[in-house]
């Protein structure tokens, strides 16, 4: 009986900690999202021709699209291994 608590308060504190990194994740994707806004907006400000500008804010998009992309495969990673870890801790 004491083993069960352990292993289910230990589930209870990973849930917690993946939890916490999702939302971090988040916080990361939404601060990174304005910052990119911001610098398409000193883009469109600064630069003059329309060409460079067109061009600087799709390169910029595309990273932006890029960066999300790959926190989210992280974030699918660490989900899948801590699914993984529970299971096998159910089996014990």
């Amino acid at each position: 009986m004491n083993e069960m608590n352990k292993t289910g308060k230990s589930s209870e504190e990973q849930d917690l900690l993946v939890r916490d990194l999702k939302e971090s994740l988040a916080d990361i994707i939404q601060d990174t999202s304005e910052v990119i806004k911001e610098l398409i907006e000193t883009i469109d400000v600064t630069i003059k021709d329309e060409e460079n500008r067109v061009e600087t804010t799709a390169i910029i998009n595309e990273i932006l699209s890029d960066f999300k992309s790959s926190i989210k495969s992280v974030e699918n990673k660490i989900l899948s291994e801590n699914r993984t870890s529970n299971f096998s801790k159910e089996e014990e």
